[in-house]
């Protein structure tokens, strides 16, 4: 690789061509990381420019197109048109398809979804079976003495459900569980916990103007929108895991309408756990697969997104870990190409390895950068 020193601006013009080329990676986010930091002067693609640029059956010409991604890979777009951009950009649709196209290829995309929804319940049945059978649950997690087990104020649970008990709680050995449910057993285990440990505050992206029609934070947080929301059941007519139910009954930190879309994250990362076995479940995936479930109100597009997404990214969680160990020697190798004098503080505290960088890549940075920026990384890496 050769580096000129001419000028700042070249080595930023040499770090978006290296960084983006290498792909889904800190890479990326190093060399773009001028465009994200700079002052805005672009002009982002917006919605107007979108609806101009689609014909009347639906479908946009193949130049206009990649017209389309030229935009967008140099200024962004506009917030309101991602819903429409993201999914073509991601491959789940074709930009030529038309209107009738692009939903018959939707009913295929939800026949699948429901499909893998139906084998987690089915799963999960088992898994209860088995437990029932063999093993007896312990007593439901005691409430705080504050509260009333039918509180409403409290928890947003449904007043007329019964305290629920844990039933993986006490259970021997991941072992005692039926080779052909094991895996699942494991993976709802760790998706349960680890969306229970999501933090809205931190990650939500509803720091940014009207990204879904969720209530602010402030209002979700009382006591009225807590007992409104009670009313009904926060669950609806999603799929609700034995699991998930007791936890989130007790997750009182969350209101319903969080413990609503905690239940749709749940329950995207199971159907992808038993679409792609290979892989399953790792953490990480859940900073993924959040921002598509806060885009998309319909989980079958959330899920298919997610999973073209996957696509990209799976051989981050190989359980070797090749796939992270090759992003993070192209980051040395572009690190030592763009900024020798930080390189060789890294290599006087011996991280010229950088590992330092592993959850960065993983999760393609959305715990380091801010909701917008993290949108803009994300942009700019699927319109290359």
């Amino acid at each position: 690789m050769v580096v000129s020193k001419k000028s700042r601006h070249s080595r930023d013009s040499v770090g978006v061509s290296v960084g983006l080329g290498v792909g889904f990676s800190v890479v990326a986010a190093v060399a773009v990381g001028y465009h994200l930091t700079r002052k805005r002067d672009r002009s982002p693609f917006s919605l107007a420019q979108w609806k101009k640029q689609v014909q009347q059956d639906g479908s946009i010409k193949q130049s206009d197109w990649q017209e389309i991604i030229q935009h967008i890979s140099a200024k962004g777009m506009e917030l309101d048109v991602r819903k429409e951009v993201w999914p073509i950009m991601l491959g789940v649709l074709n930009p030529t398809s038309s209107y009738q196209q692009q939903q018959a290829d939707l009913l295929k995309y939800k026949a699948a979804y429901t499909n893998l929804i139906q084998i987690c319940k089915d799963t999960d049945a088992d898994i209860m079976a088995h437990l029932t059978q063999h093993h007896t649950p312990q007593l439901p997690v005691p409430l705080p003495d504050s509260l009333d087990a039918t509180s409403t104020l409290s928890t947003g649970a449904d007043p007329a459900a019964a305290p629920t008990i844990n039933p993986y709680s006490g259970m021997l050995t991941a072992e005692d569980i039926p080779e052909e449910l094991r895996q699942f057993y494991e993976a709802q285990r760790i998706i349960v916990m680890d969306a229970i440990r999501t933090d809205f505050k931190k990650h939500t992206l509803t720091t940014v103007e009207a990204i879904t029609t969720w209530f602010s934070s402030a209002i979700a947080d009382t006591r009225v929108y807590q007992h409104w929301t009670a009313q009904e059941a926060w669950w609806q007519d999603l799929w609700l895991s034995q699991l998930a139910k007791h936890q989130l009954d007790h997750a009182a930190h969350f209101s319903a309408e969080q413990k609503r879309q905690l239940l749709r994250l749940i329950n995207l990362l199971s159907a992808y756990a038993v679409h792609d076995p290979e892989t399953g479940y790792c953490q990480g995936m859940s900073d993924l697969a959040l921002p598509f479930l806060l885009l998309f109100e319909d989980d079958t597009l959330a899920f298919w997104c997610f999973e073209h997404l996957m696509r990209k990214v799976r051989c981050n969680f190989a359980a070797e870990d090749s796939g992270i160990f090759s992003q993070l020697a192209s980051l040395a190798v572009l690190l030592e190409a763009l900024d020798p004098t930080l390189f060789y503080k890294l290599r006087q505290v011996r991280a010229a390895d950088c590992h330092f960088a592993y959850r960065m890549i993983v999760v393609l940075m959305k715990r380091e950068l801010s909701a917008e920026q993290t949108l803009r990384l994300w942009d700019m890496l699927w319109a290359d």
